[in-house]
């Protein structure tokens, strides 16, 4: 593993609570690095109880430049997981002048707009959807460690889906996150955590870095009074799981605190738990696993969040991201 000597540099973009049409950290960078890597997440869960978890991915790391797909999964509930992907290599798969919308193979993700909008259309995987994100670029939040690894996220907002004939209602979010060194020569973990009730927004991502060490990455919007953050910060993860993997814990609360906001988030039910190379399409799923052994963990959260005298409690996703088993 390369040895890699930290200094943190954060950088903080606070939008206005409107809808900007053209938001310049969500858009693609497509970076000639050899190395380089940038991948969009989507996040939403449903009053219903059906999640749904997307990533669109770009990578030089090989073969070729620009090699894309686009993975995911639609949790509908129980053992009924729908799993899908596509890989393309550059020049078979499409995104448009503003770097903002993206076409691989039967997914597409629209960015350009100010709504985020995810379609992914498969009869062979039973996935038939229309996601959209509502407002999507309002309170944002960009965090460059090292200008090597950057985030850019946005609080979560209303969300709409049409799935398999039905209209579903709840919540989603999207982050965009650039890299010119592989992820896990960077972290070791990396935990997200979305929450949303009404007009009260959260997120937060905790960065455990390879060399030692966290970063976090705020925003949160009580009913337009919205604040966004980042830097080097304390969180506690208390407690494990049962049943969880020592080789990769998941605990069952998490707590923090950041530019005078303080939260605490209690993780329940488990919804999905993979390597994520596992659905990663070839020709680069071997040269990616090469790095590792990565597991993601997606678990429904209970989420208490203060600013001065405001407080709320709300309900969302907590994602841990492993890059590699513990070192124990």
């Amino acid at each position: 593993m390369a040895v890699v000597a930290w200094c943190v540099v954060s950088a903080f973009v606070t939008a206005p609570s409107v809808a900007a049409k053209e938001p310049p950290s969500f858009t693609a960078r497509l970076s000639s690095a050899d190395e380089a890597m940038e991948y969009w997440d989507v996040t939403a869960w449903f009053d219903s109880g059906e999640r749904v978890v997307a990533r669109f991915l770009v990578t030089n790391q090989g073969p070729g430049r620009r090699t894309a797909a686009a993975v995911g999964h639609v949790i509908m509930g129980g053992d009924d997981v729908r799993p899908f992907q596509w890989g393309r290599r550059e020049g078979a798969w499409a995104f448009d002048a503003t770097k903002l919308r993206f076409e691989i193979g039967k997914a597409t993700l629209d960015l350009s707009g100010g709504s985020a909008v995810l379609t992914v259309k498969s009869t062979k995987r039973r996935v038939d959807l229309r996601l959209t994100i509502e407002g999507a670029f309002g309170e944002s939040t960009s965090h460059d460690v090292l200008d090597t690894y950057s985030i850019a996220a946005m609080a979560p907002t209303a969300a709409r889906a049409e799935l398999a004939g039905r209209t579903l209602t709840g919540s989603g979010a999207v982050t965009h996150t650039w890299m010119e060194r592989p992820e896990e020569d960077l972290l070791r973990r990396r935990d997200d955590l979305y929450a949303r009730d009404g007009d009260t927004t959260f997120y937060v991502s905790v960065l455990t870095l390879t060399e030692g060490g966290q970063e976090q990455n705020l925003v949160l919007d009580f009913n337009g009074s919205g604040i966004s953050a980042g830097g080097t910060a304390n969180v506690d993860f208390g407690g494990l799981r049962p049943g969880s993997n020592p080789d990769y814990p998941v605990h069952s609360t998490w707590s923090g605190s950041l530019a005078e906001a303080r939260w605490e988030a209690t993780l329940e039910r488990e919804r999905l738990r993979m390597n994520p190379l596992d659905i990663l399409p070839q020709p680069f799923r071997f040269l990616l696993a090469l790095g590792g052994r990565p597991q993601r963990i997606w678990s429904d959260a209970r989420v208490k969040v203060e600013r001065g005298k405001r407080a709320a409690e709300l309900r969302g996703v907590a994602v841990s991201t492993f890059a590699r088993p513990v070192e124990r």
